[in-house]
């Protein structure tokens, strides 16, 4: 039953109206609330990125209750996914940005075994701003941005309990000389939106 679940989420990815000739992927650090979805986003419309999302194919898969009844576990299944996502993307020389946390140096492995460049970016963000964001999301207004791939990421972490489980359980090893660009989360949208718009023409001019 997975794999036909798998299948049909697969035969829908709408791809962006671009390719690369040597396709990469961008990936984040940051805890939740930090603004991996928002930059997603930005990078997505600025670079014709596909935005392989965690929280996005994990409610996509709630959404089944036919499929749902035969999945014992959510969180690997989505992963499953997400990685197919991403072996699709690259052999069609689409370019990625991952919305879900590459925190670990095993996370990082993950990415690196498609043997196309990675580009890393930290979010430097503070605990108690997080959570902040975190409780505020259902009053927060989204900003619409235009972009492509798994774009209607929400994340369930939504109170301080839950922001506190992951933070308990999340490994941040990645030494920070394998950084690519750090991005400060706590200034406002628009200095970040100058930070990341400044970071996508960089990779583009390297890429294109």
């Amino acid at each position: 039953m997975n794999n036909e679940f798998i299948t049909k989420i697969l035969n829908n990815m709408q791809m962006p109206p671009k390719k690369y000739d040597t396709p990469f992927i961008v990936a984040m650090s940051g805890h939740c609330g930090s603004g991996k979805s928002h930059i997603a986003k930005i990078l997505s419309k600025e670079l014709k990125l596909y935005i392989v999302g965690g929280d996005s194919v994990r409610r996509k898969i709630r959404k089944e209750p036919t499929w749902l009844q035969e999945v014992t576990n959510i969180d690997a299944l989505a992963n499953e996914i997400c990685y197919l996502e991403i072996e699709k993307l690259l052999k069609e020389n689409v370019s990625i940005v991952v919305d879900k946390s590459t925190s670990s140096t095993k996370d990082l492995e993950n990415l690196e075994r498609y043997n196309v460049p990675v580009i890393l970016i930290n979010l430097i963000s503070s605990h108690e701003l997080n959570k902040k964001r975190i409780t505020q999301r259902s009053n927060t207004e989204i900003i619409d941005i235009p972009s492509y791939g798994d774009i209607d990421s929400i994340s369930g972490v939504v109170t301080e309990e839950l922001y506190n489980q992951v933070l308990g359980r999340k490994i941040y090893n990645i030494p920070l000389d394998r950084f690519d660009y750090t991005i400060d989360a706590r200034v406002s949208l628009k200095e970040e939106l100058e930070e990341v718009e400044k970071i996508a023409k960089e990779i583009a001019q390297k890429y294109n």
